[in-house]
């Protein structure tokens, strides 16, 4: 049963004997509730989804016949009643577990699901994780099976975490730090080895995306330590990139919840429990898109403060925001670099409950926030409550969602909100009453302009509106509401710089490209209604390597596919000349691979000229050329006496790496430069002991700046 309202009403569902359950609507202006009876969102991180043109989404399934039955709810931007759409699990499946519901740009929604084929094979029971899309559309209840991979069941347990991107990308870990990516245009899960052979502290896992950038992190236990674990993963350049770990302060990690901006920068919130068993205490820490270590950990709550749960959001253009409870107050905060900004006081209250997904902030930097607290005078009385903010005030505007009264207590609460830059926040939270049976119940409601709507941008000409596929083109863009512009992309890549002449003008560099794209122009209001054209020149275009690996003594033949190769004159691997090639057709060229060490791009001329540098797939790389690590990395605190007087050292040895061409040795300490050994030695290095516990790092770097595996030793108490 689904119904919808907007002024007050009450249900009774009476059971007999043992519960009564009943529900009472408040009057709101603005906020239109609807109930959704019998279902179940078992996904706490991504089952509600929002996108650009206010169409949203919801995930949640209902027991039939026993078999958990999958389905998606929507919404039509601008409406407030929503539909239900067919089950959106195979017919031969069962099992059913979401792990997440993602929005993108181009109007379709992503699911990813856990499932089993038992019906199917009954003999041989197989798991399979599954990706399906759908372009939105209220008559549209056709969901397509974009992806599958079959993998270990107990890799997917409930601490599985799935995040999607705008761009269309998905990116997710297992419960045993298994890592599978998706992207817009594949028809096949990427997976990778698994990140740690250790089992992650329990609820410490997070990952984030934007774009075509994400972060992966986690919490493992060494030497008596608990350390911050991380990975970057790029998905135009397939390459997944380790952070040096950090320790964390004292005490048990109670959980982890990482961001990520367009840029790539990130930020991320931990509540670590004390070891005195008083309280638990915030703390966040900054990775920049460039850096390889993480900030230190700063505490975020008050001085004798008890903080036990917390959320953060980013928009793309960074701005990030913290929400937290601290005794009997919540509270907000913007952070900046890692570093607190001034904190607001969003609310006096007790034990309110804070969900990933209960914070969201729009490019405007408006924000939304929802909670779901016991009142303090009957704790069997839980209210939601939605809160908003525009980004100059300082204030937050505060709504009453629904009260809840039972008699008994109620075994799961939780909830999440959306908002976007057409300025529609969309809420959603569940009771779950587990007395002489189970009673689900979810609720949703729905804000239409709950921040004024500011003009979208408009574009009149791009001038000039051709140039080459290396890109590089000066353009003068013009048109109207130019003002708060965030981004300017040629087709699917942003422009290589833009500036902002007026409200009326912009000056961009065109990025590589190929034939003719649309020059979408986004601000902080939306993207252009009108997007302006610009056309390449037709250039060789190498759009992938079989293989993209081979030995370092070259000799080995390399496929390689693309467009426009007629009357090819030369074939370049980085600055080398192939051995030898062959023009198969226009769109493919058998090379023989030269010499070579590390990675290259491939470069392909013809008379219309040479490929474009900086290609995703034009990247070949030579096996047995990477940079030798030095080897028997170890550490131990000294105690250095002389005469009277006695320091304790940190005294670090290592043996060098066999590889000739390394021009010294890096330590790093917490993630910080430290000291730069020359590669003739010596091969030991004394730290004046600093308390705590402290990481160290060493790694290999060679004359051109490449660096070898990171190797680290934990030191102190």
């Amino acid at each position: 049963m689904i119904s919808s309202n907007k002024h007050f009403f009450s249900n009774i569902l009476k059971y007999f004997l043992l519960l009564t359950l009943s529900y009472a609507h408040p009057v709101m202006a603005d906020w239109v509730t609807s109930d959704f009876n019998g279902f179940l969102i078992e996904s706490k991180d991504n089952f509600l989804a929002l996108n650009k043109d206010s169409n949203a989404y919801f995930l949640a399934s209902k027991s039939q016949s026993r078999v958990p039955i999958l389905k998606v709810f929507k919404q039509k931007g601008g409406e407030t009643t929503w539909s239900t759409d067919q089950n959106i699990i195979d017919s031969g499946s069962q099992g059913g577990a979401p792990l997440g519901l993602f929005p993108d740009d181009s109007n379709n929604f992503r699911a990813v699901s856990f499932n089993s084929d038992f019906l199917q094979n009954p003999v041989r029971e197989v798991f399979i994780l599954k990706a399906f899309k759908q372009e939105f559309s209220l008559t549209n209840s056709n969901w397509s099976n974009i992806a599958t991979k079959e993998i270990n069941p107990n890799n997917f347990l409930s601490d599985s975490k799935f995040e999607g991107s705008s761009s269309g990308n998905i990116i997710g870990v297992s419960h045993h730090l298994f890592v599978y990516a998706l992207t817009p245009t594949s028809k096949k899960w990427k997976s990778f080895d698994r990140l740690d052979t250790t089992i992650p502290v329990e609820s410490s896992k997070t990952v984030a995306i934007q774009e075509n950038k994400s972060i992966i992190a986690w919490a493992t236990v060494m030497n008596n330590s608990t350390v911050l674990n991380s990975r970057r993963y790029y998905f135009d350049t397939d390459d997944l990139q380790t952070i040096d770990p950090i320790t964390y302060p004292p005490g048990r990690i109670n959980k982890n919840q990482v961001v990520i901006d367009a840029a790539g920068n990130a930020t991320l919130i931990t509540h670590i429990a004390r070891n005195n068993n008083t309280g638990y205490d915030a703390f966040v820490s900054y990775l920049s898109a460039s850096g390889n270590g993480w900030s230190n950990f700063v505490k975020i709550n008050s001085p004798d403060s008890n903080s036990d749960s917390s959320c953060i959001a980013v928009n793309r253009n960074g701005d990030v925001m913290v929400a937290w409870h601290e005794t009997d107050t919540l509270k907000t905060a913007k952070i900046k670099l890692g570093v607190l900004e001034e904190s607001i006081i969003v609310f006096k209250t007790l034990n309110p409950f804070l969900s990933d997904n209960s914070l969201s902030i729009n490019t405007h930097g408006h924000a939304v926030l929802i909670i779901t607290t016991p009142k303090p005078e009957n704790k069997l009385h839980i209210e939601v409550f939605a809160f908003h903010k525009a980004a100059t005030e300082m204030v937050w505007k505060k709504n009453k969602l629904e009260t809840v009264i039972l008699p008994l207590l109620i075994e799961t609460v939780f909830a999440s909100i959306k908002l976007n830059d057409q300025q529609t926040a969309v809420a959603l939270w569940q009771w779950r009453a587990t007395v002489g049976g189970i009673t689900n119940k979810i609720q949703a409601s729905t804000f239409i302009g709950i921040f004024p709507q500011e003009k979208l941008p408009s574009t009149d000409a791009i001038n000039p509106s051709s140039g080459p596929a290396s890109g590089g083109t000066p353009v003068i863009i013009t048109g109207n509401n130019f003002k708060n512009t965030i981004a300017v992309d040629f087709g699917p890549r942003p422009a290589l710089e833009f500036h902002v002449d007026s409200d009326t003008q912009i000056s961009a560099i065109t990025p590589i490209g190929i034939g003719t794209v649309q020059v979408s122009i986004t601000t902080k209001s939306g993207v252009a209604p009108f997007n302006g054209i610009f056309t390449y020149f037709p250039s060789p275009f190498v759009e992938g390597l079989k293989p993209a690996k081979g030995p370092s003594k070259g000799g080995n033949e390399v496929i390689i596919e693309g467009e426009l190769f007629n009357d090819a004159s030369k074939v370049k691997f980085g600055n080398k000349k192939a051995l030898s090639f062959h023009v198969d057709s226009e769109n493919q060229i058998t090379a023989v691979a030269p010499p070579g060490t590390g990675k290259v791009e491939v470069f392909i001329t013809t008379p219309l000229g040479t490929s474009p540098a900086n290609m995703p797939d034009d990247v070949y790389t030579y096996k047995g050329s990477q940079v030798l690590p030095p080897t028997h990395f170890r550490g131990k605190t000294v105690n250095d006496k002389f005469l009277t007087q006695s320091v304790f050292l940190n005294h670090l040895t290592w043996n060098p790496s066999l590889d000739k061409s390394i021009e010294y040795y890096q330590i790093l300490r917490d993630g910080v430069k430290l000291a730069q050994i020359d590669s003739k030695g010596p091969f030991e290095y004394n730290d004046d002991r600093v308390k705590g516990k402290i990481v160290y790092t060493l790694f290999s770097v060679t004359k051109n700046g490449h660096e070898s595996e990171h190797l680290h030793v934990i030191l102190g108490k």
